[in-house]
């Protein structure tokens, strides 16, 4: 007589195996919770942008020297990669501090009441996995300084009561709070910087910049503003596009807030940076916010 109770033993050895392989699997997959999935992972975005600006001499007489100097996108950031850089004139590029490009141009003997149109294309690699960058200096981006009033009682003690379980969280906390609490209210031509905003509870994105970097910082959280434009595809880069942001480092790599629009750590492929700002040294801030010029009578506007 043949033994009924096989189909059922070799059922049950069945079931204890595909159980084990279920629980192996997903022992394995939580031993792995920060392992990058690349389906899952963007690729990186080219962009090109281009931007114009008109130089004039206003004066009726001829300017010996005239001078033109502008931001080129940032080389390198933890999001961004200047691939090319070109320009209808001859040009010179010099490094900062702060790793920000100043692209200088010189004129001589401009004419009276003439005008030069400049034209500047630069080829974008973004991406919205951050990666470190090369230097690991973070004392420049935890100090106090101008427009940064991060050891000011009022901003540590704000800063003290947006503390969370981890420095992404105490970041997004502080993010949300000043969204929520700086009230926009135009360009302001003149920086008032964070203690400002935190006793007013208004600016621009300036302020709110740095509302946040100045908490950041009193919250031992190195952090540093940035200008810049948001241009999720390629295209010309208008005046009233500049746009202030931060970067704040989570103790691996830089991550992207921008609190007046309510970004945290997203859409970081959107955002070209020209220029790193709040960096304390002589050598960090080369005096201007887009452009500068110099030469009597020499006047400049960025085309829209």
């Amino acid at each position: 007589m043949a033994d009924q109770r096989k189909p059922k033993k070799f059922f049950l050895i069945g079931v204890l195996l595909l159980s084990l392989g279920i629980v192996g699997a997903f022992i394995a997959t939580r031993g792995q919770p920060d392992s990058p999935n690349p389906a899952l992972t963007p690729p990186p975005v080219q962009k090109t942008v281009l931007y114009r600006f008109t130089l004039q001499n206003t004066a009726n007489r001829t300017i010996p020297t005239a001078e033109f100097a502008t931001y080129a996108p940032f080389g390198e950031t933890a999001f961004q990669q200047c691939l090319r850089l070109e320009c209808d004139h001859p040009f010179q590029v010099q490094t900062d501090a702060a790793g920000n490009r100043v692209v200088q141009f010189t004129f001589d003997r401009f004419p009276p009441f003439a005008s030069k149109i400049i034209t500047l294309k630069a080829d974008l690699q973004l991406t919205e996995t951050p990666r470190p960058e090369a230097f690991r200096d973070f004392a420049p981006f935890l100090a106090p300084e101008k427009y940064i009033e991060s050891n000011h009682p009022d901003i540590v003690r704000a800063a003290g009561a947006l503390m969370g379980e981890s420095p992404i969280k105490t970041a997004e906390n502080i993010c949300r709070w000043v969204g929520d609490n700086v009230q926009a209210e135009g360009y302001l031509r003149r920086d008032r910087g964070a203690l400002y905003a935190l006793r007013h509870g208004k600016g621009d994105c300036t302020e709110a910049m740095y509302l946040f970097v100045a908490l950041c910082r009193a919250a031992g959280i190195p952090a540093r503003g940035i200008g810049g434009y948001i241009c999720p595809h390629s295209g010309t880069l208008k005046p009233t596009g500049f746009h202030n942001w931060a970067h704040f480092y989570d103790g691996v790599c830089w991550q992207t807030a921008d609190p007046q629009n309510r970004v945290f750590r997203a859409q970081a492929a959107d955002y070209i940076v020209m220029r790193v700002m709040g960096v304390a040294g002589e050598d960090a801030d080369p005096g201007f916010q887009r452009f500068r010029v110099k030469g009597e009578g020499l006047k400049a506007r960025m085309d829209s």
